[in-house]
């Protein structure tokens, strides 16, 4: 088995513990992998506007004040992302809606090696972090090692994003907030869904259907 297979591997692992949580949040949330999607990008969007911020701070340390143009760039890129990726997932949501209602078809995920080596970055950079941190004798390196591990921590949410836009699709459930799951655990007191019950396929029945 060569590197790409042994990489293709992986990749199907960590889809399967994204598919875990898809499925509880589903079950729990009535949450879909959009849902699930856009708010690990929303994470990796704060990560890297907060780059710009610890950049911005060891500018100020080093009396590089140009590198505060740095926290307002990073800012800008990191939002504007975030809302154009926001609208392709509420496109790609609605037309996947579309093909489960009409034909019962769902879109099979994709396996490859890309993902893991991104995640292989990720994790570099979320180790390079702290030990420049902890190698730091002034705020100018702290703030260097927190940007690098807030990178990492982007690149992570980024990453994540994408196993769950790579889930199978379900019917729509009513939506229900952390806090309202979590006063019906503690009532026993479930809400009436006002669609039926989504029912889940294993990628694995997909492809013996096929």
């Amino acid at each position: 088995m060569g590197l790409t297979d042994k990489l293709t591997e992986l990749d199907q692992y960590i889809w399967k513990q994204h598919e875990k949580v898809t499925q509880y949040c589903n079950k729990e949330l009535g949450w879909d992998k959009y849902d699930l999607a856009g708010k690990s990008f929303n994470g990796a969007t704060l990560s890297f506007a907060g780059i710009g911020i610890y950049l911005g701070v060891a500018g100020i340390e080093t009396q590089h004040y140009g590198m505060l143009g740095l926290t307002g760039l990073f800012s800008v890129i990191s939002y504007a992302s975030n809302f154009f990726v926001q609208k392709e997932l509420a496109y790609k949501k609605e037309k996947e809606l579309e093909q489960l209602i009409e034909s019962s078809a769902v879109n099979k995920p994709n396996f490859g090696p890309e993902r893991p080596m991104a995640l292989t970055q990720a994790l570099t950079c979320s180790v390079a972090g702290p030990y420049f941190i902890s190698h730091s004798y002034n705020s100018a390196g702290t703030a260097f090692g927190l940007a690098l591990s807030m990178c990492g921590l982007g690149i992570l949410s980024v990453i994540s994003s994408l196993y769950f836009n790579d889930q199978i699709m379900t019917p729509p459930k009513k939506k229900k907030t952390i806090p309202q799951a979590i006063k019906e655990k503690i009532t026993g007191k479930v809400a009436v869904p006002q669609v039926e019950e989504a029912q889940y396929r294993a990628v694995e029945d997909i492809v013996a259907g096929e």
